[in-house]
């Protein structure tokens, strides 16, 4: 069995900055959204259950790094989604503005991730151990990701700063062995390394239905990805397919075993 090195810790100042920048951004395309009963591209809501979807993940977060346990016991799709449907219901049946909601929502949250008194470690998804910053860094994913999907539904522009993925990919390191789809990986062993052009390289190890994920990795690597980061992520989260990219030259594959690439995209369920 290989080891891996450390995925890089998450500073609080690239944390904090980056939710400077995209906590506007979303908010923004969400007082300007308009026919709050419009079905969102790239997922199954309407911009009313976007927005809930949004305000439930900041206070759940919240509640988090106040200490409680998270929710998600599971970080299976199937798993995830049953329970987004009910937190975002709770936040519907409230008699309250939904983009008010939104920026009160925010403003708990960059409050707290600014504090100085959090502990070393909350208990994450799964039950994980992990470090606030990261926590942190992987909600980012939400309003980035369904910041794309509002912005595409508006028609609106909307991009994706490059160390923003990076911080998700850091701060989801920790429980991405839960999302292994076990059917597509049981017997099933290869080491696949992602490297974001600018950013991190991360390393991916799956040996008979089990996943660890670390940095940059000098010994044996089947197969190779050299990816745009803004692109990688909306390939890993299904909002964009990959032979686009692979035709623009945004994701290259390489390495011992190439053709394993296609089998990638099979063993990760997105978060």
């Amino acid at each position: 069995m290989i080891t891996l090195a450390d995925v890089p810790e998450v500073p609080q100042v690239s944390v904090l900055e980056a939710w400077d920048e995209v906590a506007p951004a979303v908010l923004e395309l969400v007082r300007h959204a308009g026919d709050s009963a419009r079905a969102v591209k790239g997922c199954d809501w309407t911009i009313n259950q976007l927005v809930a979807h949004l305000v439930s993940g900041l206070e759940c977060y919240c509640d988090i790094l106040r200490g409680k346990d998270s929710p998600f016991a599971s970080v299976r799709a199937a798993d995830v989604a049953i329970l987004n449907q009910a937190l975002l219901d709770d936040v519907l049946r409230r008699d309250e503005d939904l983009p008010d909601q939104l920026e009160q929502a925010q403003k708990v949250w960059q409050e707290l991730i600014s504090g100085e008194a959090l502990p070393a470690t909350v208990r994450y998804h799964l039950g994980q151990p992990v470090a606030p910053m990261r926590v942190a860094a992987a909600l980012l994913y939400e309003p980035i990701v369904h910041g794309h999907d509002l912005a595409m539904t508006l028609g609106r522009p909307w991009s994706i700063t490059p160390g923003h993925v990076d911080l998700i990919m850091r701060g989801l390191a920790p429980i991405l062995h839960g999302g292994v789809v076990i059917e597509n990986t049981r017997g099933f062993t290869a080491t696949y390394q992602v490297r974001l052009r600018g950013q991190g390289t991360y390393t991916f190890r799956f040996e008979d239905g089990a996943l660890t994920v670390g940095g940059p990795h000098e010994g044996r690597i089947d197969c190779r990805i050299s990816a745009d980061p803004a692109t990688y992520l909306l390939v890993a989260s299904g909002r964009l397919g990959r032979i686009s990219p692979a035709l623009r030259g945004q994701m290259i594959v390489y390495g011992r075993r190439p053709w394993l690439a296609a089998r990638f995209v099979r063993l990760l369920e997105a978060p």
